[in-house]
C-alpha cells in the first residue's frame, strides 16, 4: 500500500512539471511557425489533462499490468 501512496505523490509532484514541458513545447511549436490554435491558458490546462492521466496510470501501474496479464493467459 505505501508504493501506492509513493506514486500518488510522485505523480502529484510530477503533473505540473509535465504541463510546463508541455507548454514550453507548443510554445517552441509555434515560435518554429506552427499554427496556434490555442493560448497558453488552453496549452497549461491539455498539459495538467495529460500530467493527470499519466499520474493516475503510473500510480495504478501494477494492478493493470496483473489484469492484463490476466486476460492475456499468462
Amino acid at each position: 500500500m505505501k508504493y501506492y501512496i509513493r506514486r500518488a505523490v510522485v505523480g502529484a509532484v510530477a503533473t505540473p512539471l509535465v504541463a510546463g514541458a508541455y507548454v514550453i513545447g507548443y510554445a517552441v511549436l509555434v515560435g518554429l511557425g506552427a499554427e496556434p490554435t490555442t493560448d497558453v491558458a488552453g496549452a497549461w490546462d491539455n498539459g495538467i489533462f495529460i500530467g493527470v492521466t499519466l499520474a493516475i496510470a503510473f500510480t495504478f501501474l501494477p494492478q493493470s499490468v496483473k489484469i492484463a496479464r490476466k486476460l492475456g493467459g499468462e
